[in-house]
């Protein structure tokens, strides 16, 4: 990867308290790489409360970080299952966004774990697409305000 690109990600196979069976990025050469998981988590006992990742406030940090250090506990000991679907462990490429979209709501209908905002999160990322192709093709700047 060149030095300064930033590879933003869609989801984490860590995204949901590790609820996540795909980890979706922008590949630094164009297109998108989509990784399956092979295995889950089998939660024994029962999978802990999700915490607060609003570290970013101070008055937060202390009880974040006892929370997750709670929470890395219990994962050392929830033990790892095959998810027995038939594309576990694979990874795949594809050219454009909208190819994404199709490939995820495929993996979630075979049964793969995809938090919702998941596809909405690559919608948005069409429409910026398509906002800076427009502006582009009417001689427009391509960046817009946050």
């Amino acid at each position: 990867m060149e030095s300064g690109v930033l590879v933003m990600a869609f989801c984490r196979f860590s995204d949901e308290d590790y609820g996540c069976d795909l980890y979706i990025y922008e590949d630094t050469d164009g297109g998108y790489v989509t990784h399956v998981a092979s295995f889950r988590y089998d939660w024994k006992p029962p999978k802990p409360s999700p915490y607060d990742f609003d570290y970013m406030k101070k008055a937060h940090e202390k009880t974040w970080k006892a929370q997750l250090k709670k929470y890395h506990e219990k994962l050392k000991h929830a033990r790892q299952v095959t998810i027995g679907l038939p594309f576990d462990g694979h990874t795949f490429w594809d050219e454009d966004v909208e190819e994404v979209i199709e490939r995820v709501v495929l993996l979630h209908d075979l049964g793969y774990q995809v938090p919702e905002w998941v596809v909405t999160a690559l919608k948005n990322e069409q429409e910026d697409i398509d906002r800076a192709t427009e502006a582009l093709e009417t001689g427009q700047s391509p960046i817009w305000e946050l």
